[in-house]
């Protein structure tokens, strides 16, 4: 029996020549936003894609990138100068990933709204690129997308766990769930892949070397200032040129193929917060508070670490005092830290279009049909380790998975929105063991599981392995990015496969229900994410839409 390699090198020897070139010429297409203003942008990103429309040139918007200038600031808006005890480059960074700044999509192609705006496609992103990205693709794609997984790590000759350190350690009384350091025995090796990418001192090699051309070439700058801030000043500024790409925020262009005389329009509302830190003369933290200016989800994270990291912040302790961080999107540089410049102060949409030989123009122009996958999410509270029954959706056709997604809504003695905390990495995580049991879902009130189950890290995996390559079967080719360490810690996610039926049920609506119970001693929110199949027609030749089959 011949071996694959000795069947790989005949294959290589006796395979045709292949002399068909497909395309004459590709370039890039950038199309600025609608919605920005001399680098101030209102809550939503507007592009028209009527520059994209052309008889001649092939679009692939499965290509396309998203860049838009991310700005942090650290600010005094207290009464009076104030001089930090502590302040570095790595003050403040991001969570994980650029995605994380975007709350909803809506795509119209042609007058037909082919991705509808829902919420919290910044948490439905991440777990998407959890589940189906392999570690190849993370090593290739993820610095570009300001992607650093969130995991713990003992630093400790003596061997320890997420679940063997205290209360007080993981979530510090007032702050609620902290996991920013990069220090301490647990450090976070996630803020430190992202501090290492992201926060660049504008002092710095980078800066000597390449001068004013950092920036230019799209290069983070972090600029501090020390001594006294005056009121209203900053004493910290970053800019992150961020890459998203809109394939992983729009499913729709994932299965779409190359088009032309393309017209239509993307939205994107976009999340910015601001988190106020107030502490008194002795430098003891008196009170936090996070609000939203747009969005739901905070995208940034502070590093308030005292005594252990000097990079890090950490308010005067002589003389009470109050900073805000603000993550927001920006091209308006600081006054109070002016070495630090956005690369662009306006967002973009980076399109690649082919001109094809005339030989291969009639075998891409088609009606192609093709699904993909939309999401209803709603949510329901859980107190401590009570259980629930709760209808996420009275009828739905083509629903194919369900995703609960648990937070803690308190944590000694701490009342915290994890998702909108500074010191948290959700929403690019869970909270830390927030584990649910007695799941059930019930698809037209017939039950999926035999019995109710509490999902294991090794049924996690077994849920999720469709949508790997080859359906997760092949070893070479299998994807995801989670180890039964990261589920059982902070990835607790519930994902349940409702797509199994019969042909002849496709298309029949069927309500779709969860009975769950909290499996810990502290009181939960739970985002539910019900997925479904969307099936359009598209005239590759003439950009037209149809919906369904024709």
């Amino acid at each position: 029996m011949s071996s694959n390699a000795d069947k790989e090198i005949f294959q290589a020897s006796v395979e045709p020549y292949d002399n068909v070139v497909l395309f004459k010429d590709k370039k890039n297409v950038y199309i600025t936003d609608n919605s920005s203003n001399g680098g101030s942008f209102n809550s939503q990103l507007q592009f028209d894609l009527q520059n994209l429309s052309s008889q001649s040139n092939w679009v692939s918007l499965k290509e396309a990138v998203i860049q838009f200038p991310i700005k942090q600031t650290i600010t005094n808006t207290g009464s009076g100068s104030q001089t930090p005890s502590q302040l570095g480059i790595q003050s403040a960074t991001l969570k994980n990933g650029f995605h994380q700044m975007i709350d909803s999509v809506q795509l119209v192609v042609d007058g037909n709204t082919v991705q509808t705006s829902q919420i919290y496609k910044n948490i439905d992103t991440q777990f998407k690129i959890l589940k189906t990205w392999s570690k190849d693709t993370e090593n290739k794609y993820g610095p570009s997308i300001g992607w650093g997984l969130d995991r713990n790590q003992t630093l400790d000759t003596n061997s320890t766990s997420l679940g063997n350190l205290t209360l007080g350690t993981i979530a510090p009384s007032g702050l609620g769930v902290s996991n920013t350091n990069v220090s301490a025995n647990m450090p976070n090796l996630g803020v430190k892949e992202r501090l290492d990418i992201l926060n660049i001192d504008t002092t710095s090699f980078q800066a000597t070397t390449l001068g004013n051309n950092a920036f230019a070439a799209g290069l983070p700058q972090v600029d501090t200032t020390g001594g006294a801030i005056a009121q209203g000043s900053d004493c910290f500024c970053q800019f992150v040129l961020a890459t998203v790409r809109l394939r992983d925020i729009c499913p729709f262009v994932e299965e779409m193929p190359l088009t032309r005389n393309l017209r239509g329009f993307l939205y994107i509302n976009y999340n910015a917060f601001t988190s106020t830190v107030v502490s008194n003369s002795s430098g003891a933290i008196t009170s936090i508070s996070h609000n939203s200016i747009y969005g739901r989800t905070h995208p940034g994270m502070l590093r308030l670490e005292d005594n252990t990291d000097s990079q890090s912040f950490y308010p005067s302790k002589s003389v009470a005092a109050t900073w805000t961080l603000k993550t927001e999107i920006s091209g308006i540089k600081s006054t109070g830290c002016p070495d630090a410049n956005p690369t662009i102060n306006y967002a973009r949409l980076s399109v690649p279009y082919y001109q094809s030989n005339p030989a291969i123009d009639q075998v891409l122009s088609q009606k192609k049909t093709f699904r993909y996958l939309e999401y209803q999410v709603s949510e329901f509270d859980l107190e401590a380790n009570a259980s629930k029954t709760i209808t996420l959706t009275p009828g739905i056709a083509g629903a194919q998975s369900v995703l609960l997604v648990p937070f803690y809504t308190a944590i000694n003695g701490t009342t915290v929105t994890p998702w909108q905390s500074c010191f948290d990495s959700a929403p690019a995580t869970t909270s830390p063991m927030a584990k649910l049991k007695d799941l059930q879902v019930l698809v037209g009130n017939v039950p999926v599981f035999a019995n109710p189950i509490t999902m294991s890290a090794d049924m996690f995996l077994q849920e999720i392995a469709q949508n790997g390559i080859e359906g997760g079967e092949v070893n070479e080719l299998a994807s995801g990015l989670l180890s039964q360490k990261l589920v059982n810690e902070w990835y607790c996610y519930n994902y349940v496969n409702i797509a199994r039926r019969l042909d002849t049920d496709d298309g029949c609506s069927r309500s779709v229900m969860v009975q769950c119970a909290n499996a810990t001693s502290l009181p939960m929110r739970v985002l539910a994410f019900v997925h479904y199949n969307k099936e359009v027609t598209l005239d590759s030749n003439t950009g037209q839409v149809y919906q369904g089959r024709l």
